[in-house]
């Protein structure tokens, strides 16, 4: 048996769906798809809220530079760092 229904299951995976597709193309309308190089979901600390996160290269270029160069794969992915995001 399942805590959650059937119901429930499908109707948050079409949100989710519907929700990225939405962002995603809200990205793409104001940055060149070249540019973008990450786009991301995370759920935050208290698993409450479902966010994205997408990033661009010239973003990474910029904040590279304020970080030692041992810190470039993280700031390169980790989504805090990233260009926008909601």
């Amino acid at each position: 048996m399942s805590v959650l229904s059937n119901y429930i299951i499908q109707d948050l995976i079409q949100n989710v769906s519907k929700g990225v597709t939405e962002t995603f193309k809200f990205v793409l309308e104001r940055y060149n798809s070249n540019e973008v190089f990450a786009y991301t979901l995370y759920i935050d600390d208290y698993c409450s809220y479902l966010g994205w996160a997408a990033n661009t290269i010239s973003h990474y270029e910029i904040e590279k530079v304020n970080y030692p160069k041992e810190e470039h794969p993280f700031i390169k992915w980790y989504y805090p760092q990233f260009a926008i995001g909601l």
